[in-house]
């Protein structure tokens, strides 16, 4: 099997096929093209080469790999199968993977820019269709002054009563950032959300060290952008362990995987009530004798997430 032979003599990756070595698991920091970063199971870091028969490879992809004489580049051998993958569309419409085995999506949202519930009904249904647990984070909650937060929590608490946990913290101030890391102890999470929120200063608040590059402000409390370049892997330092990764390739997560059969299923209070519908195909906007309308007609289930799946539906028909 061929090698990329461009790089110089101390970056081609040795070891000698005649022999057969023992891999070792990894978990990929970040991939650029077939060259990567890993950390071994002790923790460290190491630089490895790509077969070219293995496919491409994201942060927080599990690999095994061979090492090499020091100095030289190890040899990533086989992926190990992902438990999930999230992935965003190319200018063409092709899936390119983004971030690998996440078992923890939080939605980050702030009081500016105003968030749209229908955009945060978008993302957690995402996340539900791809097995991975979800949850709100409002940041910039030193903008809320008492009657402020306690509305932001009125608007918000449809979310808490169905079982998505809501955490309000401050990258600014760092209020409440303990709750935050708490609720990353133990996963392998990323932060999503619209332009502005603040991913990236929560990011650096979790991760001092992490010199993640923030779009400029012209007031911490105007709009922003994203400037990280490309996706990491970082590990959170709690006790509990834990990895968070950082990557622009999430700034316009959306239903980009839910057929619109199934959207239904990714509003969680549905569920309950699909299995009663009149229709086995019902869309539960028109249909006669749909326990979904019912439920939300019963109070069951909020009506403006019914509102939000319904409009969600027709854009998904595009």
């Amino acid at each position: 099997m061929s090698q990329n032979r461009s790089a110089g003599r101390t970056s081609r990756p040795s070891h000698k096929r005649g022999k057969k070595s023992a891999t070792h698991d990894g978990l990929v920091i970040s991939s650029h093209g077939r060259r990567l970063k890993l950390r071994d199971v002790k923790g460290k870091t190491r630089r490895c080469a790509v077969r070219s028969d293995v496919p491409p490879l994201v942060c927080g992809d599990r690999v095994r790999w061979l090492p090499a004489e020091t100095g030289r580049l190890g040899v990533v051998e086989s992926l190990i199968p992902r438990d999930t993958l999230l992935a965003r569309p190319s200018p063409s419409g092709v899936l390119r993977p983004v971030a690998a085995n996440l078992d923890l999506i939080l939605v980050v949202i702030a009081p500016q820019p105003q968030p749209s519930l229908k955009e945060i009904d978008s993302y957690l249904a995402n996340a539900e269709y791809l097995g991975i647990s979800p949850g709100l984070v409002v940041n910039k909650a030193e903008l809320l002054d008492e009657t402020e937060r306690a509305a932001l929590e009125a608007r918000y608490a449809h979310y808490a009563a169905i079982g998505y946990p809501l955490i309000f913290c401050s990258a600014y101030s760092g209020d409440n950032l303990n709750a935050l890391q708490q609720a990353l102890a133990g996963h392998c999470s990323i932060l999503v959300g619209q332009s502005g929120v603040g991913k990236s200063s929560l990011t650096m608040r979790l991760l001092p060290e992490v010199k993640t590059a923030v779009g400029a402000l012209s007031d911490y409390h105007g709009l922003g952008r994203h400037t990280t370049s490309s996706g990491s892997l970082y590990p959170l330092h709690e006790a509990e362990g834990g990895f968070l990764i950082d990557s622009p390739g999430v700034r316009d997560f959306g239903l980009w995987h839910v057929p619109q059969r199934e959207l239904a299923r990714q509003f969680i209070e549905f569920r309950p009530h699909i299995i009663n519908c009149r229709f086995r195909d019902c869309s539960h906007l028109t249909e006669p004798d749909c326990a979904v309308q019912a439920a939300v007609e019963e109070g069951l289930i909020s009506r403006e997430r019914m509102e939000n799946y319904a409009a969600l539906w027709k854009e998904s028909e595009n």
